[in-house]
């Protein structure tokens, strides 16, 4: 990572020569888990990389009253906003822990208040909603070692970890307020039994996040699903 004092307060920046603009992740652990792979995508397509991330603070200030979402995230939040106003990525990469935020206040209140401050994105940046994958019902890490002489014995099956009222409500999010959708499903599993290693890669680091080894090899994945936003050289 490069430190640039006009992206603070960013966690990390990546810059190639002649860049065409920014592209900003901003969220809680699980936008910062998949920052690797918008990464490689931007730096593929002439594009910096910033890194904008805090445990349990999202773009969206949507957590239920009295919960993890305090004055702690709100001046984090606003730096980040102001930042972003004032640097106009070209992209902005939104995530958080979708399952959770939907679960403390419902689809409906969790949908309109989503949308409202997804219209807070400053005019000319393009919007994506990173949607969460599934997780697996136990610790891969453990299995793993438990089962190193046959992994396949961890692969679990991928529907019934998919949050699926999250995922409706994500998407409802994305399709009314304009923003690109960005499936990770497929991306962490993409047939009906999801394996916890790929290759010689562990796919999660604990009980709800990826790898980063894994999560940097889903580049090229992740750079087609966010095309429609970031063009082409």
């Amino acid at each position: 990572c490069e430190e640039v004092s006009s992206l603070a307060p960013a966690d990390c920046v990546t810059t190639v020569p002649r860049s065409r603009g920014v592209v900003a992740v901003v969220g809680d652990s699980h936008a910062h888990q998949w920052f690797p792979a918008v990464q490689a995508a931007a730096t593929a397509q002439g594009f910096d990389a910033a890194l904008f991330w805090r445990p349990g603070c999202t773009w969206f200030d949507v957590r239920a009253p009295g919960g993890a979402d305090d004055a702690r995230c709100a001046r984090w939040r606003a730096e980040v906003r102001s930042t972003v106003a004032r640097v106009r990525p070209a992209v902005l990469v939104l995530g958080g822990f979708d399952g959770a935020q939907v679960a403390a206040l419902g689809p409906e209140r969790y949908r309109d208040a989503a949308l409202a401050e997804l219209a807070r994105v400053p005019s000319g940046v393009r919007p994506a909603l990173l949607l969460d994958g599934p997780v697996p019902p136990f610790s891969a890490r453990v299995c793993l070692v438990r089962n190193s002489r046959d992994v396949r014995r961890c692969a679990f099956d991928r529907d019934p970890q998919v949050d699926l009222v999250a995922g409706a409500t994500v998407r409802e999010v994305a399709s009314q307020g304009g923003a690109l959708l960005v499936d990770t499903v497929p991306v962490v599993c993409p047939e009906p039994r999801c394996p916890v290693l790929r290759g010689r890669t562990a796919v999660f680091r604990d009980e709800d996040h990826l790898t980063l080894e894994f999560a940097r090899s889903r580049g090229a994945e992740i750079g087609r699903r966010l095309r429609a936003v970031l063009p082409p050289r």
